[in-house]
């Protein structure tokens, strides 16, 4: 009997030995650097830390797209003790009918850079602060700056310049112990996130806000669908002024459809000036050359093409102070379905502009040998073809500038 007590405690402290030198060998030596890797990655967690998005300025340096600090408040549970605080900053908590749901966003506080110090004994909430981009001028400019959505530019400068606003992801780890405690995991590197860069860009903001309300006024007052206007320099491109009404509020993630540039339409008697351009600087004509428009009107294959008022016999330059449409179809009948294709091709009429903004619409022109008669009376004044806004206001800025077609230029400078 007493032998084999000897023996079970001869056995169990050999057994403990063994134990512990395998345990010190599995935690100390590389025999258990499988296990303890394996270990780490169960409870190893990888935080993605958000860069700051670099900012939009206007060419006076006014931040036109830029991001602030905003107060993030989750419920967790039901806080009836915070009530009263969360309902001073309107925010109304809620009932939890699933007992399962946690962390229910209730509320943001804008330009608030830490938690609020009266909520964070209160366990039924939790606060984040977190950088939301902000636009100070609201609807004015939305079209062209365009707006960010939960995870994604949408529209307008936000997204052509993504790639240079959005800086680069960081990376954190932690793991939590056996008690839950979230613990820093030195072993790994910390990536901090890259700040995205800044954005100055070729518009006032001072008159983009201007030419704004004269729009929204006029829309109004003549009772219209909406419309837009666009201010460049012709000197070098520089698009000073995109305004669109109606517009949508970027603040709240609605992007605004840039009706300047992605919406055709047929340009009308503003599209005059490629018959006139080709006339004048092939000899053609000159401005002071006389053309019959009759009785205000003229027939081209069936159709009738009227002026608003009869005109009769006047000269060229009068012609095109008064808007006649019977001398423009007259005119292009005269120069030709080539000449008024090859003068439009130069207008940069039936290709894109070669903005950097997305969605540009473009009609190509039509094939010469489809061309009718009617229709080279019509195209000459601007109908049967079809434009954007910004096409048109780039072909006016050749005309000002002495003949040079410039791409629209919307970046100023790169910061």
């Amino acid at each position: 009997m007493v032998w084999r007590i000897k023996f079970i405690k001869i056995f169990l402290l050999i057994f403990s030995i063994v134990v512990t030198v395998n345990l010190f060998a599995l935690q100390l030596t590389s025999l258990g650097k499988p296990y303890r890797e394996r270990g780490v990655k169960q409870s190893l967690k990888q935080k993605t830390l958000l860069p700051e998005r670099g900012e939009i300025l206007d060419r006076k340096l006014h931040p036109v797209a830029t991001s602030i600090p905003v107060l993030r408040i989750y419920q967790t549970g039901n806080p009836v003790e915070s009530r009263k605080i969360l309902l001073k900053y309107g925010i109304r908590p809620k009932k939890f009918k699933n007992r399962k749901t946690y962390f229910l966003l209730i509320g943001e506080i804008p330009f608030i850079s830490s938690p609020l110090p009266q909520l964070t004994k209160d366990r039924q909430l939790y606060q984040e602060i977190v950088l939301k981009r902000f636009y100070p001028y609201h609807n004015i400019g939305s079209g062209i700056i365009g707006t960010m959505g939960k995870d994604r530019a949408l529209g307008g400068l936000e997204y052509s310049m993504d790639f240079w606003l959005k800086g680069k992801e960081g990376v954190d780890y932690y793991y939590r112990d056996a008690k839950g405690n979230v613990l820093k995991f030195p072993q790994l590197d910390f990536r901090p996130p890259k700040k995205g860069k800044n954005l100055i860009i070729t518009l006032d903001f001072d008159l983009e806000d201007y030419i704004y309300q004269l729009l929204k006024k006029t829309v109004k007052e003549k009772k219209a669908k909406g419309g837009f206007v666009i201010v460049t320099n012709p000197q070098t491109g520089e698009v000073l002024a995109l305004v669109n009404y109606p517009t949508h509020e970027p603040n709240d993630a609605k992007p605004t459809k840039n009706k300047a540039i992605e919406d055709p339409y047929e340009p009308g008697s503003t599209f005059k000036i490629v018959p006139y351009t080709y006339a004048f600087m092939n000899d053609i004509i000159s401005p002071n050359d006389s053309v019959e428009t009759g009785e205000g009107y003229i027939v081209v294959e069936g159709k009738t093409i009227r002026d608003v008022h009869p005109l009769g016999k006047i000269s060229f330059r009068d012609a095109i102070i008064y808007s006649s449409n019977v001398a423009a179809s007259k005119l292009g009948l005269l120069i030709g379905p080539k000449g008024l294709y090859t003068m439009a091709q130069n207008y940069g009429i039936g290709a894109p502009t070669g903005s950097i903004l997305q969605g540009e619409s473009f009609t190509r022109l039509k094939k010469l040998s489809e061309w009718k008669k009617s229709y080279t009376a019509n195209f000459a004044m601007g109908y049967g073809i079809l434009v954007n806004g910004l096409q048109m206001a780039m072909a006016y800025g050749a005309i000002a500038n002495g003949g040079i077609l410039y791409a629209p230029r919307f970046i100023l400078n790169h910061h």
